[in-house]
């Protein structure tokens, strides 16, 4: 669950630029940051664009095995590109792994294109299935094939977060913080049940 509310958090970031026409097009994990009340922050606009892309014609850019299928391809960039990053960073997540540890775009890309979507159990057979099928939307090969827009995966995890009763995310987040003792910060109110048993 702590896994679905930072996604949601990061979502919001993406949906808020997404409204300024802005594509972030280097999403990994390195460019979200925690801050010690639970709010997560977007990073490094190095690579953004205006829903257009640079030439970056016989370049590789981005970061190895966070490059969506479009970098890849080389195609046009666009908001489907960081949303098929959001849900790898979800699936890291959940795995507690990286996904794609060989850097070699040809490995990465035959990788994208049979990607096994496998999460560790969480007691929950039917969360467990929502998460497999949302993930699979995430990360289609096919942009078309995703999710919309940023809205539309935000709504699809907050399904999750709401079946279990967990209405603010950033305080699911400080509160897991203060758990593994990431921050002295006293605990928000009012607490909610933030693990899956």
């Amino acid at each position: 669950l702590i896994a679905c509310s930072i996604a949601l958090d990061l979502l919001q970031g993406l949906d808020h630029i997404h409204c300024l026409d802005i594509v972030h097009s280097d999403l990994t994990p390195a460019n979200i940051i925690l801050e010690i009340t639970g709010r997560t922050v977007l990073a490094d606009f190095g690579l953004s664009c205006k829903q257009e892309v640079e030439n970056y014609e016989g370049m590789t850019v981005g970061t190895p095995g966070y490059q969506a299928p479009e970098r890849l391809l080389r195609d046009p960039m666009t908001r489907a590109a960081d949303i098929y990053n959001a849900g790898l960073i979800l699936h890291e997540l959940l795995l507690g792994e990286r996904l794609f540890t060989n850097p070699d775009p040809k490995d990465v890309m035959a990788r994208m294109k049979a990607l096994p979507i496998r999460i560790p159990a969480s007691g929950d057979p039917q969360v467990d299935d929502y998460l497999k099928r949302m993930l699979k939307t995430a990360l289609s090969i096919q942009s078309h094939k995703r999710f919309p827009s940023a809205r539309d995966f935000m709504f699809a995890i907050y399904q999750i977060l709401k079946a279990y009763d967990i209405r603010y995310t950033r305080r699911a987040i400080l509160q897991w913080m203060i758990d593994i003792k990431l921050t002295t910060l006293p605990p928000a109110e009012p607490r909610q049940n933030i693990y899956m048993r």
